[in-house]
């Protein structure tokens, strides 16, 4: 096994992400590619941790001067900020397997659209093979 990293792109115009993985992920940075904002992630495949409902991450977009989600920020990661012309937008990511029933649906009161195109990367696991972001 070894370690990846592996890009995560935001759905054109949203401000969240769900990404699911078999791994642990650790997140590195938000960037702008061809107009997407991007998460990258560090996959540690030696650190695999079978998990029934594998991990689930939310990434969330906060423009300046916006009122702040204090649930969704007491436990998160601050990844970085990235601008695109007049924007500015500051990446959080948390962790939010606990809250994730074994059917993939959120537990708690998190409104995250299911329906992304994979061909964005936003995949779902409907079986037991490793499912991951892009390799760039």
């Amino acid at each position: 096994m070894s370690k990846t990293i592996y890009k995560y792109p935001f759905h054109p115009g949203a401000d969240e992400l769900l990404i699911r993985s078999d791994y642990p992920l650790s997140f590195l940075t938000i960037q702008i590619q061809r107009g997407i904002p991007c998460v990258w992630a560090l996959v540690d495949q030696n650190e695999y941790v079978k998990r029934k409902i594998g991990y689930t991450y939310r990434a969330v977009l906060y423009g300046t001067g916006w009122e702040l989600d204090d649930q969704m920020l007491g436990t998160s990661n601050y990844v970085g900020t990235i601008q695109e012309d007049c924007w500015v937008w500051h990446c959080f990511v948390k962790d939010v397997s606990k809250d994730m029933a074994p059917n993939g649906i959120m537990y708690k009161d998190v409104d995250i659209d299911d329906n992304y195109d994979s061909d964005w990367g936003f995949l779902d696991q409907d079986d037991d093979e490793p499912t991951e972001g892009f390799i760039i």
